[in-house]
């Protein structure tokens, strides 16, 4: 691996193209047996751009084309992109000079799981590049995408000096991945205990349109009244409750807490 002069990097998201700021590449040595029949075009979806490129990133398995020939692959060229063996994106990919590589960014190509999941590019389907080795096109991975996973939880805050209480539900993103987005949290109760079939019955308390949360993030809300310390009130809080975020842990999502009987 080895520096090379300057060159324009494009970062190619949904056929439009955001240039960077010219900065050199680490490109692969170039192979130089068979020269002189065109530039091989190899895919990686490993690596990622060096420093000091700051490259947009909004697939989270981005992919790197690269081309280690001394010549130039003049024409444009498409990379189509398929998850779990369906494509879902074909990105238009800009000529690419010998000795370097670019950033492939597809806003389509997101998994609709958060499990493991297989991802494959392959490179210029339609020929339109003469290549030295048309056997390194296609590259695939199985990978797991990053989710947010959202986590509720209930916590006794006390009032008027200990005396009374009231609930506080806090809502954390414990995942690798933001939301993106909002969604709602409801807090839900009664006085006295709940049967265990009783739970779904509850009244809801109070709702909350919480915003997007990034990854450790947590926000939180209160109960709108109080209770007595000698009240016994049964809580019940959902996370999501409309399931707008997908999760990698759906399982825990609800938190059902009994709180007072006592100072």
């Amino acid at each position: 691996m080895k520096s090379i002069f300057p060159v324009t990097v494009v970062d190619v998201v949904l056929g439009s193209t955001v240039l960077l700021s010219a900065a050199p590449v680490t490109a692969a040595e170039p192979n130089t047996a068979g020269a002189g029949r065109g530039s091989p075009l190899t895919s990686s979806m490993t690596q990622a751009l060096p420093h000091p490129l700051k490259a947009l990133r909004v697939n989270p398995n981005p992919v790197i084309v690269a081309n280690p020939g001394q010549t130039a692959a003049n024409s444009p060229f498409f990379v189509d992109l398929f998850i779990a063996g369906k494509r879902v994106d074909t990105v238009k990919h800009n000529p690419l000079p010998g000795r370097s590589q670019q950033r492939v960014i597809s806003n389509l190509a997101r998994p609709e799981v958060c499990t493991a999941t297989q991802f494959r590019i392959a490179l210029d389907t339609q020929q339109l590049v003469n290549e030295r080795d048309e056997g390194n096109n296609t590259q695939q991975k199985t990978s797991t995408p990053p989710c947010p996973d959202l986590v509720v939880d209930i916590d006794k805050d006390s009032v008027s000096n200990g005396f009374k209480y009231r609930a506080k539900v806090q809502v954390t993103n414990r995942g690798n991945l933001s939301t993106k987005r909002q969604f709602t949290v409801i807090l839900m109760g009664t006085s006295g205990g709940v049967s265990p079939t009783g739970w779904g019955a509850l009244p809801v308390l109070k709702q909350k349109r919480m915003g997007s949360l990034a990854p450790n993030q947590t926000e939180s809300f209160y109960e709108g009244g109080d209770h007595l310390g000698t009240t016994t009130f049964s809580y019940r809080a959902l996370a999501d409750r409309f399931n707008e975020i997908r999760e990698s842990n759906e399982n825990n999502n609800e938190k059902r807490e009994t709180m007072g009987g006592g100072y």
